[in-house]
C-alpha cells in the first residue's frame, strides 16, 4: 500500500460546507476520521454536529493535492486561507499531521499570519461549536491527574501576571463592553439571591475549613511568606472600607462560637510547643 502525504477535504454534498486538513499518511487519516465520527467522538465538535444531522451517506472524503510530508502544513495552510472551510474551528493549520514542524515551517506561518486577526464570525463559530459540549468523567480525571504535583517556576508565573494584567489593562484585549458583561456578571454573583441547593453545596465545601482544623505548619509558612512586603494602597484600602459602611456584622451561631474558640486553643497550643 502507497503512503502518500498531501491536504484532503471532507465535504458536505448537501450543503457544500467542508472540513480541511492534511496528513503524511491520508489513508490513514481518512479512516481516523470516520472511525471518530461514527462513534461520535470527533475532537471537531462542530463537524461531529453536522455529521450526525445530515448523516454519513452526505459527506465525501477527497484529496485536494498531494505532496512532500514537510511541506502539509504549509498547503493545508494555503487552503484553509484561499477556501475558508466552514468546518474548521481554528485559521491555523495544526499538528495533527503527525510530522513535526522544522523552524524554517514555523517561521514561515508566523510570518503569514502577522497582522491577521479573527473575524466575528468566525468567532462566533467556534463558540457554537463548544455549546453543549461537555467533558466526559474519563477525560476530567486525566485533566486532574495531569495537574498533580504541576509546580511553576517563577519566571511563567510573573508571566502569567504580567499577562493578564495587560489583557486587562485599558490597552489589552478585553474591550469595555466584556468589562461591563463581567462586573455584571460578578455582581449578580454577589448580590443575587443563592438557591438552597446552592447553599448547601457551599456549605458542604466550607465544611473543616477554619472551623477547628488548623492549617499545616507549611500552609502556615506559604501564607505568611506570600504576605511578607505586601501593603495595601490608600486607594485599596479605602475601597474596602467604602464595601463595608452600612453592612451589618453577620451573626454566628452558638457553633460557629464554639468551632473558632477551639482552633483558637490549638493554635496557641502549637505556639507553646505543647502540640
Amino acid at each position: 500500500m502507497t503512503i502518500r502525504a498531501g491536504v484532503y477535504e471532507i465535504v458536505n454534498t448537501i450543503n457544500g460546507n467542508c472540513y480541511i486538513g492534511s496528513s503524511i499518511n491520508l489513508k490513514k487519516r481518512f479512516r481516523d476520521h470516520q472511525n471518530d465520527l461514527y462513534k461520535q467522538k470527533h475532537r471537531n465538535a462542530h463537524l461531529q454536529k453536522a455529521w450526525v444531522k445530515y448523516g454519513e451517506k452526505s459527506y465525501i472524503f477527497r484529496v485536494l493535492l498531494y505532496c512532500d510530508p514537510e511541506m502539509t502544513i504549509i498547503y493545508e495552510q494555503m487552503c484553509i486561507d484561499g477556501l475558508h472551510p466552514e468546518y474548521n474551528i481554528a485559521p491555523i493549520a495544526g499538528n495533527n499531521s503527525g510530522t513535526k514542524r522544522s523552524e524554517e515551517t514555523k517561521q514561515k506561518l508566523s510570518e503569514a499570519h502577522k497582522g491577521i486577526s479573527q473575524s466575528k464570525e468566525l468567532v462566533q463559530k467556534r463558540v457554537d461549536a463548544r455549546k453543549g459540549y461537555t467533558h466526559s468523567e474519563e477525560t476530567k480525571k486525566k485533566i486532574s491527574d495531569s495537574h498533580i504535583g504541576k509546580t511553576y517556576s517563577e519566571e511563567t508565573l510573573h508571566n502569567m501576571s504580567e499577562g493578564q494584567k495587560k489583557r486587562f489593562s485599558k490597552e489589552g484585549s478585553v474591550t469595555e463592553e466584556t468589562r461591563v458583561k463581567l462586573s455584571f456578571a460578578a455582581k449578580g454573583r454577589k448580590c443575587g439571591p443563592m438557591s438552597e441547593v446552592q447553599k448547601k453545596k457551599i456549605s458542604i465545601s466550607r465544611k473543616g475549613i477554619g472551623l477547628g482544623v488548623p492549617h499545616s505548619d507549611e500552609w502556615n509558612r506559604r501564607i505568611s511568606e506570600s504576605h511578607k512586603g505586601h501593603l495595601l494602597s490608600e486607594e485599596h484600602k479605602q475601597r474596602m472600607s467604602e464595601t463595608r459602611k452600612g453592612k451589618p456584622m453577620p451573626e454566628r451561631t452558638e457553633e460557629h462560637r464554639h468551632n473558632l474558640s477551639e482552633a483558637a486553643k490549638i493554635q496557641w497550643a502549637k505556639k507553646r510547643g505543647e502540640l
